[in-house]
């Protein structure tokens, strides 16, 4: 007889199931919804530029969002 006995195997192996099913299933959105929030952007007061040998870089903007990959 092994050490573990068959209903803590069954138990490990419907939490384990569980565990994947809840974990794994598609997030529901209604039609035309990706997020639930648009992204924020706000403007930037004269901020120094990024700069790399000729190429300079001047944000413009600093922004927040949630985003779906």
């Amino acid at each position: 007889m092994s050490a573990i006995p068959r209903w803590l195997w069954l138990l490990a192996l419907l939490l384990a199931l569980t565990w994947y099913w809840h974990g794994s299933r598609p997030i529901a959105h209604p039609p035309g919804v990706l997020v639930a929030e648009a992204p924020l952007q706000q403007p930037v007061d004269e901020a120094a530029a990024l700069r790399k040998g000729e190429v300079a870089i001047r944000p413009l903007a600093k922004f927040a969002l949630t985003a779906r990959v």
